[in-house]
């Protein structure tokens, strides 16, 4: 990939019924910063606050988790993630990818555990950091 100038922040998500997790590179996508979670519900703030966050970070690039199963299947949330992804599209009228999340949230799990943080409070938006810095490692590849 070449490099360029400013490319622009990427926004990660990891999707959750309840929570959605973020975080964000810098405006070359180098590095993966996490950002403080947001309820999904009432659905109309969630998109009040993600607005804010996308308009704050600089954010030309969304990039959603796809839940994906080892066996190469259908994961059981993919048809609400991609439906989720689609009206994100819409709404900020931005790129959205939907990128593998091929078990950040148990490797975000596993990290904060061992870090002795709260493990419920802080996951969705390290397994975002999580999602985002193995997108931001994958195209610096290509």
């Amino acid at each position: 990939m070449q490099e360029s100038h400013c490319l622009g922040g990427i926004l990660s998500i990891d999707w959750g019924k309840v929570r959605i997790g973020l975080a964000f590179s810098d405006p070359n996508r180098r590095i993966a910063l996490p950002l403080k979670g947001l309820r999904l519900e009432p659905f109309k703030d969630f998109i009040h606050n993600l607005k804010v966050v996308i308009e704050d970070k600089g954010i030309n690039l969304i990039v959603v988790g796809l839940p994906v199963r080892t066996d190469g299947q259908k994961g059981e949330n993919e048809d609400m993630v991609m439906a989720f992804a689609k009206s994100l599209e819409r709404e900020f009228r931005i790129e959205v990818v939907l990128y593998s999340e091929f078990f950040t949230s148990k490797m975000a799990q596993d990290r904060l555990h061992e870090a002795g943080k709260k493990v419920r409070k802080n996951k969705d938006s390290i397994a975002a950091l999580i999602l985002l810095q193995d997108y931001l490692n994958a195209i610096k590849k290509e």
